[in-house]
């Protein structure tokens, strides 16, 4: 039997000190934070729960430091690109919708979106707009990956 592959993204949150140029003054200064998503090469855990993780550049994170905001899992999926699917991310997928009137069925195809999430209770992956898609387009790699709930809110305005 083959077991999935076990990877994590993070969202974790940067902070830069910027200060106002030809001054010395640090109380003039001021801190810009800023949240990015970041491939994670190592995770601790301490009773089931993550203590800190590592990137791949060596650097730490952790909810106790408050820099770490959120581990996101891989689904062990890809998208028709070959793109990695994580939980958080916004797939694009053709749906379509059924109209019976007098003249028999007609079907129309539009593109559609949803956001990748997991469910503790069912023990699995699903898309947020679940209209429509079935996971079986998931696994036959019919979607594509357009952004993520973290970088692109955007793309789900109107379209979940």
């Amino acid at each position: 039997m083959r077991m999935r592959e076990i990877k994590f993204r993070a969202l974790v949150i940067f902070s830069e000190l910027y200060g106002y140029h030809g001054m010395s003054d640090s109380r003039l200064a001021g801190v810009n934070e800023f949240e990015k998503l970041i491939e994670v090469r190592d995770i601790s855990l301490n009773n089931g729960k993550v203590d800190y993780l590592t990137d791949y550049e060596g650097n730490e994170y952790s909810f106790a430091d408050e820099n770490l905001k959120e581990v996101i899992q891989y689904t062990g999926l890809k998208d028709k690109n070959g793109v990695e699917i994580y939980e958080g991310d916004i797939i694009s997928f053709t749906d379509a919708y059924c109209d019976s009137n007098e003249d028999g069925q007609s079907f129309e195809e539009f593109e559609n979106k949803g956001a990748i999430e997991y469910s503790s209770e069912d023990l699995r992956f699903y898309v947020t707009n679940k209209q429509s898609i079935d996971d079986e387009e998931i696994l036959r790699n019919e979607v594509e990956v357009i952004g993520n709930i973290h970088e692109n809110p955007e793309l789900l305005e109107g379209g979940q």
